[in-house]
């Protein structure tokens, strides 16, 4: 009877100590899933990974799950919006260097035409002459070509150039005058603004 009672007594308690020990047992976590292993990502002809930022961006498409075509997807667009910019700057690179080589061509011919007004040969006095008699032998045997060279590199005011064309002048007659092309471009202008396109007839 007093064997029964124990027995019953201890039953409780030992039923909290199964469930003490069941619950400091220790929890295995749980495996992650392996991580995505990315292959080679495809890239326009001419185009090279920077592989610090791959290495950089591909541990966060794994953690988003992306597959090898979705991080593809975003390669993809990386890339071309990096060519839209190089592209654009490309272009606005070639815009100042216009701008600013037609400004140096300019400050040159200025500085030219004021060497040939000053010189003893050429200036002063004989510019006048000088000026038309190169006139009349660019406009009479220059090609397109050259007067569009004289144009856009301001070489009509070069003085040397100018003492050139103004000794050959004397050995010959000009036949023809008046509206001559610039060049192969088309537009006419008279060969005075070509030779000296900085100063007004």
């Amino acid at each position: 009877m007093n064997q029964e009672a124990i027995t019953e007594a201890e039953t409780p308690a030992a039923a909290d100590a199964v469930t003490n020990t069941e619950a400091e047992a220790p929890v295995t976590p749980q495996t992650d899933a392996p991580e995505t292993t990315y292959a080679e990502f495809t890239l326009p002809e001419g185009i090279t990974m920077d592989t610090d930022l791959l290495a950089a961006y591909t541990p966060l498409f794994q953690k988003a799950g992306l597959s090898q075509e979705e991080a593809q997807r975003h390669v993809d667009d990386y890339v071309g919006r990096m060519t839209a910019q190089m592209e654009g700057s490309e272009e606005v690179f070639g815009q100042m260097y216009e701008q600013k080589r037609a400004a140096d061509v300019a400050t040159q011919s200025e500085a030219w035409l004021a060497q040939l007004k000053s010189d003893q040969e050429l200036g002063g006095a004989n510019f006048e002459s000088v000026r038309a008699r190169v006139l009349e032998a660019v406009a009479s045997k220059g090609s397109p070509e050259l007067k569009q060279a004289f144009n856009d590199l301001g070489l009509g005011n070069h003085p040397e150039i100018v003492r050139f064309i103004n000794a050959m002048a004397k050995g010959y007659q000009p036949q023809d005058r008046g509206e001559s092309p610039a060049g192969a471009g088309g537009s006419s202008q008279s060969i005075a603004n070509v030779l000296y396109p900085n100063m007004n007839p």
